[in-house]
């Protein structure tokens, strides 16, 4: 393979390749793209109920000639991009110094929207990615009544810091009444 390709504007790295051989034992394909991870299951391998049953995450693949549904992809994330993204995070927390609160939540919502827009469906079907971002996120905090101004924690000890970023992070990401009307100006032509 590495011969049939040009030198000059190709170049392969089989460390990180693994193979799926598809056998009657093994009836799915595995592979790992720019990210993702695939599985390919063929119709003839799934119930009817679970090949008409297709939600996001899970793209139905097609003849092209006959048009005719073939098989299921199941998409993921795949463990080294999730661990990028922990370790963004982990450098916007380590980085926040003397920063203003806005600006580190700033970084924090352009990693996750950079995040999302990336992946799209295939966050949804990934669980460890979900329990990442909670994680990261400060998730369920039931007792984030932190109160007070965000510049006290500021000049507080790191941990005192990361322990206010982490309960209110997941309170800023909401979108605000104010920004609502442009949400329904695209369909109406205004």
């Amino acid at each position: 393979m590495k011969n049939r390709l040009p030198r000059s504007i190709t170049t392969l790295e089989w460390e990180n390749s693994f193979v799926s051989v598809y056998s009657k034992d093994n009836p799915n394909l595995l592979f790992s793209m720019c990210g993702f991870e695939v599985r390919i299951l063929p119709k003839i391998r799934m119930s009817q109920e679970a090949f008409s049953n297709t939600k996001d995450g899970v793209w139905n693949l097609q003849n092209e000639q006959t048009k005719e549904r073939t098989a299921v992809a199941f998409l993921r994330v795949d463990d080294e991009h999730m661990k990028v993204f922990e370790n963004r995070v982990r450098q916007i927390l380590m980085s926040s110094g003397s920063t203003t609160f806005t600006k580190i939540v700033n970084k924090w919502n352009k990693a996750l929207i950079g995040l999302m827009t990336y992946f799209r469906e295939a966050n949804v079907h990934t669980q460890e990615l979900l329990d990442l971002l909670v994680k990261c996120s400060g998730g369920n905090s039931d007792e984030s009544d932190v109160g007070g101004d965000a510049r006290r924690f500021l000049a507080a000890s790191p941990g005192q810091f990361h322990l206010f970023l982490l309960l209110t992070l997941d309170r800023v990401l909401s979108i605000s009444c104010s920004d609502h009307i442009y949400s329904n100006e695209g369909s109406k032509g205004r």
